[in-house]
């Protein structure tokens, strides 16, 4: 058999011999009274005896979060004793029954039964399976682990959103789909005008055209889908450490492919992609209006365009600023977050990267236009070059409005990015350090509190002191109670300055440290600091009184009356015992001592001397048979998230792999459509050298357009970026993180915008160098002789 901690210190002190693995012990199992309500003769519960039991394993309830203790109340694990079932027979499981100890059976379900309807149905599928047990077996109760349906449900939509990051992607590919078709179109125009001639009709030649490019999407979307399941099997493959072909197979054998998804994405892209190709085609090959009216003609459209899309991205904002502070108001005081509040985050931040990606689009075709009618301006500040550079910006208007735009999606996206993984994996090890409590935790078998003094004769360790746990409820709600000396807790732990939210405090505590809203336990006897969870919920102010029920001791449940004198948003530590910082409770140790009687602890908090690393105190501490670890993982139940995280990438994978695409797609798009620009304005520029301008000028005006369009680029796309950032993290946190415990801080990395920067201006930079070697001498001529 198994015996807990508990229970071999209390047959120690019975049998005044030391209780330990590989002892036999004869064991007796009764009742000590009957159940409240049982009309039952005491003498009908005989005890059931076992001779020459070994005992196997003394087992030790670490404080955390877990299926197990889910199921089970904390005192039947620290009192409990394991036998293996296939040593019991028939009439022991009788006894056993006479003594009030009915069988508790736990079960798993296949996953060929559990996924039957999807990911929603995990809970559904188990609700018909209990529903069904109970249904046959009238006599027993079954009881369902929800949180671990919850958190796999949650977890698996959490990765099907991430795909939201990748909207400025969407963006691009679809900007390079028009840009290429532009081209196309522009390096075909001879060829359409010699069609029109020989009496080819318009619709016919769009007809051509667009049958064209029509197959040539399809082609391209049947190799990015073969491509797709390639990838969907070959990244969790690469997750797992497994990567074996057969693990490839397994995975690409299980794959759900979203036809309708698919199939809207790809007829919307090929309706823009060919109404781009219908109208570019039809301007072409447009030689029946005269010039002017078609000009007016272009205009009068691109206006009402323009018009419409100022509307429309007006009425987004409207809309994004309601969503915002009605969700805002949602999550204010809710942790951790649900599955509803993930979507309508996910859902929030697309909106804010559509909207981004409308206002800049808008924004570059204001600051084109602001260009090209900035002659009087360019003329002061360039007095050789500024005609040039007007000129420039009037002919190739839509090419150097495309650049821009581009290049402010280079910054605003890649900026983004970097800067929310930056952010959150600060926030993830700051976290973590404060959930780790103090310089040690020290976990022990049940011993008395006392040990503490004895933590403190270590010369490496400063200060310890015992935590002390025990359960109970406020009305109907279960919380934690701990028991800690105020005054050490705050020298010990790692406090942050977000732990007491000033919100909750009247102005005479305003001015208050940690250790002196701490000191607030010592002053009075029976204080009592709150979560910001209880506060919330049940209207809590500082001074308030509060009843907790059913203190759980080990001489039966009570109640007690505390004065609050504190409010906490959250404490180091806190992951040792739960995933959720809302229903705990502190108290002064001295009440669980004298109130409670509770004299036994099994984890202390101490802090080392600075001189000493954490390893040496570690291999001294776990020198004694008292401990049994120093500073183990944060015991949360995070089976779900392991199992999921081992095998889906997470926000930091797609953070970090649209960065890369967006520099790449950009960067190519921006060379593509710079070198097509450069290109049409050959033959101006050989005009010009005729009429006698240099070389020198001439690189001089490139040089002078580009930084002008990289300044403005770096200007908005950065400050585009930042403002993402900020709306991401402060408004649509459950997007990115299951709780907020220290609140998200903004962290920037210099280093990344002096990465971007030089690497898109370098890109641009060699993109004129062919250009500048066709307007040598000898090419200039040949240029005009054409």
């Amino acid at each position: 058999m198994l015996l807990s901690t508990s229970q071999a210190q209390q047959l120690s002190i019975a049998t005044n011999q030391m209780i330990v693995p590989g002892m036999q012990i004869n064991l007796s199992i009764c009742r000590n009274s009957p159940e409240i309500g049982y009309h039952t003769i005491l003498l009908a519960y005989q005890p059931l005896h076992f001779y020459n039991v070994t005992v196997r394993g003394i087992y030790q309830v670490i404080p955390s979060f877990t299926t197990l203790q889910e199921a089970f109340a904390r005192n039947y694990l620290y009192n409990s004793v394991i036998f293996l079932r296939d040593n019991l027979d028939g009439l022991d499981i009788e006894l056993m029954e006479d003594n009030g100890l009915y069988p508790i059976i736990l079960s798993k379900l296949t996953n060929e039964f559990m996924s039957q309807n999807g990911i929603d149905g995990l809970y559904s599928q188990a609700v018909y399976f209990r529903d069904i047990l109970t249904t046959r077996n009238p006599s027993i109760f079954a009881y369902l682990l929800e949180e671990p349906f919850t958190e796999l449900s949650l977890a698996f939509h959490q990765a099907n959103l991430y795909f939201i990051i990748l909207i400025p992607i969407v963006t691009l590919g679809l900007l390079s789909s028009l840009i290429v078709s532009n081209l196309i179109i522009a390096e075909r125009k001879n060829s359409i005008k010699t069609l029109a001639a020989r009496n080819a009709g318009r619709n016919q030649i769009i007809s051509l055209l667009s049958t064209e490019f029509t197959l040539i999407i399809l082609f391209v979307s049947l190799i990015s889908l073969l491509c797709s399941f390639l990838f969907a099997a070959l990244i969790p493959t690469l997750s797992s450490g497994n990567s074996s072909f057969e693990v490839f197979t397994t995975f690409l054998a299980v794959l759900k492919f979203p036809f309708l998804s698919y199939f809207i994405t790809l007829a919307i892209f090929i309706f823009t992609t060919i109404l781009f190709v219908v109208l570019r085609t039809n301007h072409s090959i447009n030689q029946v209006l005269e010039e002017r009216q078609k000009k007016e003609r272009i205009k009068f459209l691109f206006n009402i365009s323009l018009i419409s899309g100022i509307v429309l991205t007006l009425s987004l904002l409207g809309y994004l600023i309601y969503r915002s502070i009605v969700f805002s108001q949602e999550i204010a005081y809710v942790s951790p977050y649900s599955l509803s509040h993930v979507k309508d985050s996910a859902f929030l931040l697309a909106l804010f990267l559509i909207f981004s990606q409308c206002f800049l689009i808008l924004l570059s075709i204001g600051i084109v236009f602001l260009l090209s009618k900035s002659k009087k301006i360019f003329r002061k500040l360039f007095p050789h070059t500024g005609f040039f550079l007007v000129q420039n910006f009037k002919s190739n208007r839509n090419e150097i409005g495309v650049i821009l735009l581009l290049a402010m999606v280079f910054f605003s996206s890649s900026i983004t990015n970097l800067t929310i993984a930056n952010s959150l994996n600060n926030n993830e090890q700051q976290t973590i350090f404060y959930n780790e409590g103090a310089d040690l935790r020290i976990h022990t078998v049940e011993t008395d509190y006392q040990f503490s003094n004895t933590l403190r004769n270590y010369e490496e360790i400063t200060e310890a002191m015992p935590f002390f746990e025990l359960s109970g409820k406020v009305l109907y709600r279960s919380i934690t109670i701990y028991g800690v000396n105020p005054d050490k807790f705050a020298r010990i732990a790692r406090w942050h300055p977000s732990s007491f939210n000033e919100k909750y405090y009247p102005s005479s505590y305003q001015n208050m440290n940690t250790s002196e809203l701490l000191h607030q336990l010592t002053l009075q006897p029976y204080g009592i600091i709150i979560s910001e969870g209880l506060a919330d919920i049940y209207n809590y102010n500082i001074g308030d009184l509060i009843k907790i029920r059913d203190i759980q001791t080990l001489y039966g449940q009570g109640d007690s009356s505390f004065l609050i004198v504190g409010i906490l948003h959250s404490a180091p530590g806190f992951g040792l015992s739960t995933d959720t910082n809302s229903d705990f409770v502190f108290i002064h140790e001295i009440r669980m001592i004298t109130d409670y009687q509770l004299l036994n602890v099994e984890l202390f908090f101490a802090s080392k001397e600075p001189d000493y690393t954490l390893s040496e105190v570690t291999e001294k501490l776990m020198s004694s048979s008292i401990i049994t670890k120093v500073n183990p993982a944060i015991s949360v139940d995070s089976t779900i998230r392991d199992y999921v995280a081992k095998y889906l990438p997470d926000i930091h994978f797609y953070l970090y792999l649209e960065t890369i695409l967006v520099i790449l797609l950009s960067s190519s798009l921006i060379v593509g459509c710079l070198n097509f620009s450069l290109h049409k304005r050959k033959f101006a520029e050989s005009i010009y050298f005729a009429l006698g301008n240099t070389f020198k000028n001439l690189y001089k005006e490139l040089l002078i357009e580009l930084v002008f369009i990289l300044f403005l680029s770096i200007l908005f796309g950065l400050s585009i970026g930042f403002l993402l950032v900020y709306l991401a993290l402060t408004i649509t946190p459950p997007f990115f993180m299951d709780q907020i415990i220290i609140p998200i801080a903004i962290n920037i990395k210099p280093v990344y915008i002096l990465f971007l920067i030089p690497l898109l201006s370098i890109t641009t930079l060699l993109t004129l160098q062919p250009f500048l070697f066709t307007m040598q001498r000898k090419q200039i001529v040949t240029l005009l002789q054409k």
